[in-house]
């Protein structure tokens, strides 16, 4: 049934209908609350459906239940660099990702960032 509700969410996401992206995502993630995958559906309709700030908030506490997710951690070091403009924690976030994802094809975006951020 999660699945379901997961492949229903991506249908209404390309058809631009975003509240039931939205609410469908959020079904997904009900059901199966430990699938990192269906909160990373959840987040990238967040994303387009919220505003920055909200969307920010999402991030935070999809990252306070998947700690140990490169794509989230990631996300929300760009969020602290982009939305929050805290670098500090942007750079520590991007570290982090690099420490538990050293192989991910995202690791040069990283790395740039921690220079940029010094």
């Amino acid at each position: 049934p999660a699945e379901i509700w997961n492949l229903l969410s991506r249908a209404y996401l390309v058809d631009g209908q975003l509240n039931n992206a939205e609410t469908a995502a959020l079904e997904a993630v009900r059901l199966s609350p430990g699938e990192v995958a269906y909160t990373l559906d959840y987040l990238r309709v967040t994303q387009r459906s919220k505003k920055p700030e909200d969307f920010f908030s999402e991030l935070e506490t999809a990252y306070d239940r998947f700690p140990a997710s490169p794509e989230i951690t990631l996300s929300l070091a760009r969020a602290h660099e982009r939305i929050s403009q805290d670098n500090v924690t942007a750079r520590n976030l991007y570290l982090r990702f690099i420490d538990i994802a050293p192989n991910h094809p995202l690791i040069p975006e990283a790395r740039d960032a921690v220079a940029r951020l010094r």
